[in-house]
């Protein structure tokens, strides 16, 4: 009859024994274990950091941190943002020679639900961009002092650009632009420090596609 109470205490010791087992386990693999690329670059896309501030109502992204890092994503679809399912809000015609082609993607930028959002930077910020490409096509990230009109017609470089802020290398389209995160996504990133007020401009030096709207403007205050 006394051996009943021992066995009971010791079946409750090997559960709780389990139980911790289970909750190290699943510690390891949420804490320790990295995500999948997709979760990450998701996560990474979608968490606006201190010191950033997102205005959807006058498309514009506040930066007041005195280092950040934030995401810029290149895409070309008209219909969706695949992160943010989000609509373009440019209605495409024939009458733009360019578009002539039934259902050409047009080219944009894409950050935390807009597009081409302007930055205002305090002056004196880091910013460290993280550029991104989930569209069908290869991209360039660059800021520039130029202001639009941009050439439609040639690659601009670095020179062209007078570019005395950033020019980043092209990144290729994803391995499967219809299903992005389904294989490898390409990504290269720059920092620049503001310490001048003024405006510039990002935008991508592909032919054509600044000229289709594909930049955003830069305040420095």
């Amino acid at each position: 009859m006394q051996d009943k109470p021992k066995k009971n205490n010791f079946f409750i010791y090997e559960v709780i024994v389990v139980a911790v087992i289970v909750v190290i386990a699943v510690f390891i693999i949420y804490t320790l274990v990295p995500s999948s690329p997709s979760a990450a670059l998701l996560k990474f896309v979608r968490t606006v950091p201190s010191g950033v501030a997102v205005y959807s109502a006058n498309n514009s992204i506040v930066i007041t941190g005195p280092n950040v890092t934030i995401p810029l994503v290149a895409y070309e679809n008209i219909s969706y943002n695949p992160i943010h399912n989000i609509t373009y809000p440019v209605n495409i015609t024939a009458t733009d020679s360019y578009l002539a082609t039934p259902n050409h993607e047009l080219p944009y930028f894409g950050d935390y639900g807009l597009i081409d959002p302007t930055f205002i930077i305090k002056q004196g910020s880091t910013v460290n961009f993280v550029f991104i490409n989930l569209g069908a096509e290869i991209h360039i990230f660059a800021i520039t002092a130029q202001t639009p009109p941009f050439n439609p017609f040639t690659t601009l470089s670095p020179i062209a650009l007078k570019s005395d802020l950033m020019y980043l290398p092209a990144l290729p389209p994803p391995a499967n632009f219809n299903n992005p995160f389904s294989g490898s996504i390409y990504s290269t990133s720059g920092s620049y420090t503001f310490n001048s007020t003024g405006t510039y401009y990002y935008l991508c030096p592909i032919p054509g596609h600044a000229q289709l709207g594909m930049y955003g403007k830069i305040e420095v205050v």
